[in-house]
């Protein structure tokens, strides 16, 4: 076996094991293969994001207490959440239902929580403020180093080259494009996709040629990134619209790419992302969550959640029958 073969398997095995762990209730440990990877250091807002919030008049109030359960921190981007659990109750049952159960099981020290309202998806602002990263030439960190090559100014989003910010904690800051304006925060739908893409039936390649096999799915994709790009501009204020301009930023975050910076339409990215964009039309059709938000479907995305709902429907008939094998050994 080689060493892409070997790693593989042991993805696998931690995936499943930490679906099995988030079934019983648990907690994924920091680090797991299927934690969000949304950094830590993004927790500061720009004033273009606190803007955003207050003219959708979004408090998170308990909304921010479920994210930073579910991701660890809240992300100081985050415009909205755009996608509940209980936007998935007409079209997939039995994915509903299975978070549901989990729900009542699990609270995490947070009361009176309604059914259903556990977030599901989160809408982010195209621009994020970061730490400054230094050290070595490996991974995000470096990645990250080179693209956010501009500073924030103690006013906000005005920049000068080559000067570093202090935050007030001695940590330096930067400014860098975010073109994801939509993250998938529930861990259970995380690892459930996370199964979907090192499988061999529902995973990236095959949701690339079932996507290719139609003109009409290339053209509905079309439409569904099209829309994505223009959203991810419009929610952009005119400030940071001109300093994106001035940083050369356009093509990163404005409408040239689509779904999480997609530059070619006609291949699938990540299924998270796909499935993230889903969510946010699913829940602006059922509960009109955010009346700015005009969306085509993110075909892929549709295809991904009813895929997690046959494997949520096994996992049910297994049970079942695991349940019937007891009781006959009682007898």
């Amino acid at each position: 076996m080689g060493r892409a073969a070997r790693r593989r398997k042991a993805k696998t095995r931690s995936i499943d094991l930490a679906l099995k762990a988030l079934l019983r209730g648990e907690s994924i440990e920091d680090g797991d293969d299927v934690s969000l990877h949304l950094p830590i250091d993004r927790s500061q807002p720009l004033p273009g994001v606190i803007q955003r919030r207050k003219e959708n008049k979004v408090e998170f109030d308990k909304d921010e207490k479920l994210l930073v359960s579910q991701l660890g921190y809240m992300p100081g981007n985050a415009v909205g959440v755009v996608g509940r659990t209980k936007h998935l109750e007409q079209l997939y049952p039995r994915l509903y239902k299975l978070l549901q159960n989990l729900e009542s099981q699990k609270s995490d020290g947070i009361t009176n929580v309604d059914p259903g309202s556990t977030p599901t998806a989160l809408k982010l602002y195209p621009l994020a403020i970061r730490n400054v990263h230094k050290g070595g030439k490996s991974g995000r960190k470096f990645k990250s180093r080179k693209r956010g090559h501009k500073e924030i100014s103690q006013g906000g989003c005005e920049s000068k080259e080559d000067e570093s910010n202090d935050n007030g904690d001695g940590i330096n800051s930067v400014i860098e494009p975010f073109p994801t304006m939509f993250w998938l925060t529930h861990p259970i739908l995380r690892t459930l996709i996370s199964q979907l893409e090192l499988g061999s039936s529902d995973n990236v390649i095959k949701m690339q040629e079932k996507l290719s096999s139609l003109p009409e799915y290339l053209s509905r994709m079309n439409d569904a990134h099209e829309s994505y790009g223009k959203h991810r501009w419009q929610l952009l204020t005119d400030e940071d619209k001109a300093d994106v301009e001035r940083r050369k930023w356009t093509e990163a975050v404005g409408g040239v790419r689509g779904v999480a910076g997609i530059r070619n339409f006609d291949t699938v990215k990540c299924l998270h992302t796909h499935s993230a964009h889903y969510l946010a039309y699913l829940g602006n059709v059922t509960d009109k969550v955010d009346q700015n938000f005009v969306s085509e479907c993110n075909l892929v995305g549709k295809w991904v959640l009813e895929a997690v709902e046959k494997i949520v429907s096994e996992m049910n008939k297994e049970e079942s029958v695991g349940e019937k094998v007891g009781n006959q050994s009682k007898k």
